[in-house]
């Protein structure tokens, strides 16, 4: 009993106390509440993330930033460069710097120091991948491109069902960074594409948003050969405030960044979805998938995608093995196929089925079975309520083996949280027929975000009223982060699982300091008069039990 008791703790506990890997997602990033400016986010062989920052100076004259740097954690920072156009070349200077706090695939905070010449100024603000449409496109081009005979100006190409926008990166007269942007519906194949560019006046990094205003500046006209070159066309007039011209005609441009194919971005879509359905150790597994998703250079080499039903069943097969960009050897297949399902900012609805045949990860077996998900979200402003509902069937998830149905009734989950007190307001599991390594568990374990401590990332607290094949289990049980990787447990007053009275004392979990036991704190259960102790000493070993009265 207390095995099953501290098996659906670790349940309940693991999107929680997991040390999540982000693999952001590449594409245009931006804040929805400061729509008018963002960033091109894209990855460069193996290790190197870069990004274009299109925004505004302290006038509102739109201007580029550019950086680069390895990407090796969650949070990623580097110098900010601006460049000066001589007439035939480009010139980096530092001008400030740029950090990205990765919370997932498709979040993060952006925190700045821009010098605009009277002195550093700073801020932050939080970002998220611009996702306007759904639909796969039937040819992927998004990208940072540019002319390799002519570094120094470039374009970032976005395709987005049948949508393509270009942002164009160059300069006026004087040499100061501007850029221009078009959008509009794809032509069938690799035909010719013709679009209308737009100046936009806008707000800077630390000032007041505005709606930006726009204007013609000239066409542009992209020719994509293949998904790594063409050649384009353009001729872009300044006013309003700029001047200057700046022109080019059948120049050969080529993909800087790593190529995505329609196959690469279902993947990458799939990851997205799966990673908001997560619960229990499911998401340690993946977690890690997304360090082997995006690997190796150019299209994905580990594993190998591909789509059937118009992008509506998606398949990663890492065969008997294949090594990722983190360097943990692959092995086995997951497939995912969607039924009616649409995601927006509003809304997020629909039915996935997925289906993992022995995924390992070095050796590991870590999934396999089936795990049917039905999402039923709505909300607005980037907050959802509704349900998850989750249907295991023979489902083995790194040491545990789940059968039957549970749902999730969530309020205020954020789909973009700026730091972790808020994520949820509240998510209330319910288990149906539920069965945990072969126990039966049915009924209800609440869990409550609450006031934040001294010293607290956040704080939850977990009212469980169940019943089990061995006995209810009843009590309250609170849990804060003190730490990146620390986590702090206490029962709050009779906490009972079947007739036994379970106690958490400052039980505290480091996985940075010991990954299968807590470091410090007591635990106990008293059985019938007699009490059963266990006071942990950060030796990453088991203490003996000690057993008192009776």
């Amino acid at each position: 009993m207390k095995k099953l008791w501290m098996n659906l703790l670790a349940l309940l506990f693991a999107t929680l106390v997991q040390a999540q890997t982000v693999e952001p997602e590449p594409g245009m990033w931006y804040n929805p509440e400061r729509s008018g400016h963002g960033f091109d986010l894209n990855f460069y062989g193996q290790d190197t993330l870069a990004v274009v920052w299109y925004t505004y100076d302290k006038q509102g004259f739109p201007i580029w930033y550019q950086a680069a740097a390895a990407f090796d954690a969650d949070n990623w920072e580097t110098d900010l460069y601006q460049y000066h156009w001589d007439g035939s070349a480009a010139t980096p200077t530092v001008v400030g710097s740029i950090r990205l706090e990765f919370m997932d695939n498709r979040h993060a905070t952006l925190i700045w120091t821009i010098d605009y010449g009277s002195g550093p100024e700073s801020g932050s603000e939080p970002v998220e991948l611009l996702v306007a449409e759904t639909n796969l496109p039937p040819e992927n081009y998004s990208g940072h491109w540019f002319d390799p005979d002519e570094p120094g100006w470039g374009m970032t190409v976005g395709d987005q069902g049948n949508i393509e926008f270009i942002v164009l990166y160059f300069y006026d007269d004087a040499g100061n960074p501007t850029w221009a942007l078009g959008a509009d519906e794809l032509p069938a194949g690799k035909a010719p594409f013709t679009l209308d560019m737009l100046s936009y006046r806008g707000f800077c990094p630390g000032c007041e948003a505005i709606t930006p205003s726009t204007e013609v500046v000239g066409s542009l006209t992209r020719d994509f050969i293949s998904e790594t070159e063409g050649t384009t066309t353009y001729s872009m007039q300044l006013s309003s405030g700029l001047s200057g011209s700046f022109s080019r005609n059948n120049s050969p441009i080529a993909r800087a960044s790593d190529p995505m194919s329609v196959e690469d971005l279902a993947a990458a879509r799939s990851l997205a979805m799966l990673n908001l359905v997560s619960i229990d150790q499911t998401i340690a597994a993946i977690q890690s998938l997304n360090g082997a998703i995006f690997s190796g250079t150019g299209s994905l080499a580990c594993p190998m995608v591909t789509l059937e039903n118009g992008g509506q069943k998606i398949t990663m097969d890492w065969g008997t093995g294949c090594t990722g960009r983190d360097g943990k050897t692959y092995s086995g297949k997951a497939t995912m196929e969607l039924e009616g399902y649409s995601s927006s900012m509003t809304a997020i609805t629909g039915k996935q089925t997925i289906t993992w045949e022995e995924y390992r990860v070095d050796g590991e077996l870590m999934m396999d079975g089936v795990m049917v998900v039905t999402l039923q979200l709505s909300g607005s402003n980037g907050l959802m309520d509704g349900s998850i509902a989750m249907e295991f069937t023979e489902f083995y998830a790194e040491g545990n083996f789940l059968n039957g149905g549970v749902t999730m009734n969530v309020q205020g989950l954020s789909t973009v949280p700026t730091t972790p007190d808020e994520s949820f307001d509240s998510i209330e599991y319910v288990f149906d027929q539920f069965y945990l390594d072969g126990i039966r568990v049915d009924g209800t374990v609440l869990v409550e975000m609450q006031p934040s401590q001294p010293g607290d990332l956040y704080r939850v607290r977990l009212t469980a009223d169940a019943n089990t094949a061995e006995g209810p289990v009843n009590g309250v049980v609170e849990v804060a982060q003190t730490g990146e990787t620390r986590y702090e447990f206490d029962t709050l007053g009779n906490f009972m699982v079947g007739a036994s009275q379970f106690v958490l004392e400052h039980v505290i979990a480091d996985s940075s300091l010991c990954e299968e036991m807590p470091i410090a704190g007591t635990m106990r259960w008293i059985e019938s008069g007699v009490t059963y102790s266990q006071t942990f000493d950060g030796s990453c070993t088991w203490p003996p039990i000690v057993v008192s009265g009776g």
